[in-house]
């Protein structure tokens, strides 16, 4: 030894101080003893630390979600509303989206290029542009076709053999109250007068062609005017060859139709009059049709879903073909205030009655705000509301939900339906400032929020003892909340993972131990009864 006895015997010391705190000592391998037990013990120690550690990683992996309540202070002015619904017994020509607030705003019939209707034969309506153009009526003298028959008048007993009788028959459903039915009489006498006394060059014989009215307020022809969808008065229907339900109702297209859509009832592809309230486009529509449906003059055809008959050669469709239903959707920009988005049936050239008027509707989708990332949006709907933006398979709202998989979006959604007549619905909306902040984005405001939706009759008033309804309608009312839920998205530290994974191995190591020792120390016991050595 080359040290000096000085520093070997410091270095000795040394060591020996250091030996002497060691927690970790240990025992000599030929003094340990391998045991069966022990082997089973240390191998489900290992299956449990792997398991166990998985979970630790995999819940440090998750995104966590830290949610605050504050007083929203923001000072925003719109507040988008986003919806997606359908009404199955409303035509999209009558169906209005009109919205008003607490402070007085009110925008009726809206025609933002934001809001769409569709058939639901699957084709575009339109835009939400106003129905209630400036209707043009002629000057067929009051005082002679107001006091004379031309058309001819129909029961619920005589329509079906006469429409089955003749090629064409155009029918006017009215009721004698209507102002617009009023004012529509004489001038369809005046056309019915043309079109019977009417004959095509060179042709001899019956022409088939006839115009009858239905007066829809008694109560055999009110069965009659149910069963036909008539919604509004005057409705001017077109009659081919004894049906108004156009051929492509009886095609596959239409047996998937009704599938999708089965609170649909037949009859329901129709062709009504949408043109002139004179005379002569009335009569001049009427001879078009006839020609299209005998192939007289020109080649025989019927006009398609979503188009018409062009009676007057103006390029324009006089008549249209479509479903009695509507699908809405879009986006409106509201004030940041209460208020109500309302679906209504609307006509300035119409009147409506509120018996036929069934205001069943399904919610495919309603949201406040911006469009949200999936993974947000459904964050948002699970955990604060938006029962009509997802399925639960349980009633929610009054309504229940129905998906069919496989189909289109416009195919599920939440159902509230209007089992007798007069029936308003309307959804009472809490809607709650949310601002969200992604793992590793920038906060962004949106909304989510709770609803409760109720139905009721809608009587306006009672005047000498006799009920005066409104119209049904769909209403969306909503409030803002003055609080505001923050959500911020978060990972937990690294520190957390390792302080986890410390606390796995050692309390697994630790209680494995004693699980053996207390196995070891039974045996031994066990060992000493069977040699008669206990005690």
């Amino acid at each position: 030894n080359d040290l000096p006895p000085c520093r070997s015997m410091t270095s000795l010391f040394a060591a020996t101080r250091i030996r002497a705190v060691d927690f970790y000592r240990r025992v000599p391998k030929d003094l340990t003893e391998a045991s069966v037990a022990g082997g089973i013990t240390s191998l489900l120690a290992v299956v449990i630390l792997l398991v166990l550690i998985v979970t630790q990683t995999l819940n440090y992996l998750a995104i966590q979600r830290q949610t605050d309540i504050i007083v929203d202070t923001s000072e925003d002015a719109i507040l988008n509303i986003n919806f997606n619904v359908t009404l199955p017994h409303v035509s999209c020509e009558w169906a209005s989206v009109d919205l008003v607030d607490v402070i007085g705003h009110k925008r009726i019939n809206i025609t933002d290029r934001t809001v769409h209707k569709y058939n639901l034969d699957g084709s575009y309506h339109a835009p939400a542009a106003k129905e209630d153009m400036h209707v043009h009526y002629g000057d067929s003298p009051t005082d002679h076709y107001g006091n004379t028959r031309h058309a001819v008048e129909l029961t619920g007993d005589t329509f079906p053999k006469f429409v089955a009788d003749y090629k064409v028959v155009i029918v006017n459903f009215h009721a004698p109250w209507c102002p617009h039915c009023q004012r529509l009489s004489p001038i369809y006498e005046h056309a019915s007068e043309i079109v019977h006394s009417w004959k095509p060059p060179g042709f001899t014989g019956d022409t088939s062609l006839r115009m009858a009215t239905v007066d829809c307020t008694t109560p055999l022809n009110g069965r009659l005017c149910r069963k036909h969808q008539i919604q509004a008065f005057p409705s001017v229907r077109v009659f081919r060859e004894g049906t108004d339900i156009h051929k492509d109702a009886t095609n596959d297209d239409h047996r998937e139709l009704m599938e999708k859509h089965p609170f649909l009832v037949l009859p329901m592809l129709h062709e009504s009059y949408e043109g002139p309230r004179t005379a002569a486009a009335m009569s001049d529509f009427a001879k078009q049709v006839w020609k299209e449906t005998t192939g007289w003059g020109l080649q025989r055809a019927l006009p398609a879903p979503g188009g018409g008959t062009d009676g007057d050669g103006d390029g324009k469709h006089d008549s249209k073909v479509a479903t009695k239903g509507c699908m809405i959707e879009g986006t409106l920009a509201a004030s940041r205030v209460p208020g109500k988005l309302i679906i209504a049936p609307h006509s300035s050239g119409h009147s409506f009655n509120p018996e036929l008027i069934n205001i069943t509707h399904t919610i495919h989708h309603f949201s406040f705000g911006p469009k949200l990332p999936e993974r947000m949006g459904r964050y948002l709907r699970e955990g604060m509301g938006g029962a009509y933006a997802r399925p639960s398979g349980v009633h929610q709202g009054g309504g229940y939900w129905r998906a069919r998989p496989g189909r289109r979006g416009m195919d599920a959604g939440v159902v509230f339906a209007s089992e007798v007549q007069h029936i308003t619905h309307e959804h009472y909306i809490k809607v709650v400032p949310t601002m969200y902040q992604a793992l590793g984005g920038f906060p962004l405001d949106t909304y989510g929020y709770t609803v409760n939706s109720y139905k009721y009759e809608a009587a306006t008033n009672m005047r000498a003892g006799e009920v005066h309804w409104e119209a049904p309608m769909v209403k969306f009312s909503y409030d803002l909340m003055p609080m505001k839920v923050v959500v911020r998205e978060h990972r937990k530290p690294v520190i957390e993972w390792l302080t986890g994974l410390s606390a796995i191995v050692g309390g697994v190591y630790t209680c494995m131990q004693i699980v053996t020792s207390l196995i070891g120390h039974v045996n031994d016991m066990y060992k000493k009864m069977s040699l008669g050595k206990l005690g």
